[in-house]
């Protein structure tokens, strides 16, 4: 899922120079599209935080993620039209998935593994943010080259279509992954919501069966704690 984010936050910077030969922009054009194709994706990050922020604690962290990768998908979608407007149209959806990213990953993740090894997955997590940036300028590689005259010989090269698309890729595979392979949702989430015997068997499924009940206290400190501060915040 990181990987979407370094790979949405790269792919736009080298592919900007056929887009604006491709669609013909003049000075001025070229500074408003490449600007507002760029910033929209952080403009739809800051609105998917605050929606995240809602959104896992009312479906759960598994579910919020397919939502997430839902977005993702739809928003590479509309970068595929070669039309300016749907491009930064499908970069603000794709920055709302962006941005939902960044809270709930690393929550999901913390809440999903044991202490001993929370730390080397949360690292894991962060590593995938800088082979999403990689992958994006991998693909850079695709793109027609320009002549000394900053001339491109075919216009109508379709790569910088598959380069929008790979977050499409990304997302399925995430998909598949949670609903077929990993079936795991938050067990603190179910404890919080009163599923404490779905809690317990998820807990079975990421510690020691000799682990579940210390993990158990571990969790009711944690509903307790949440539950003051949500006092504090209500206050």
């Amino acid at each position: 899922g990181s990987a979407n984010l370094g790979y949405e936050s790269a792919v736009f910077n080298e592919m900007q120079d056929f887009l604006t030969a491709k669609f013909h922009w003049g000075t001025e054009d070229e500074l408003f599209f490449t600007s507002m194709i760029s910033s929209f994706l952080c403009l739809g990050a800051i609105i998917g935080v605050v929606i995240t922020w809602f959104l896992h604690d009312l479906v759960g962290r598994k579910t919020s993620v397919v939502i997430i990768d839902t977005i993702l998908i739809n928003g590479s979608i509309f970068t595929l039209f070669a039309n300016p407007t749907f491009i930064l149209i499908g970069r603000f959806i794709s920055g709302i998935g962006v941005g939902m990213n960044t809270i709930l990953v690393p929550i999901f993740l913390r809440e999903i593994s044991t202490n001993d090894v929370r730390g080397n997955i949360c690292g894991l997590n962060e590593m995938t943010i800088g082979i999403g940036q990689f992958l994006a300028y991998f693909t850079d590689l695709g793109l027609p080259i320009p002549d000394k005259n900053h001339k491109y010989a075919n216009l109508e090269d379709q790569w910088w279509r598959f380069q929008f698309s790979m977050p499409i890729i990304i997302s399925l595979i995430r998909i598949i992954g949670l609903v077929y392979f990993f079936k795991i949702e938050s067990p603190l989430y179910l404890f919080l919501n009163g599923q404490t015997i779905k809690a317990k068997e998820m807990l079975t499924k990421v510690v020691r069966p000799d682990l579940v009940d210390t993990y158990m206290k571990h969790m009711e400190t944690d509903k307790e704690q949440y539950k003051s501060s949500e006092s504090v915040t209500l206050k």
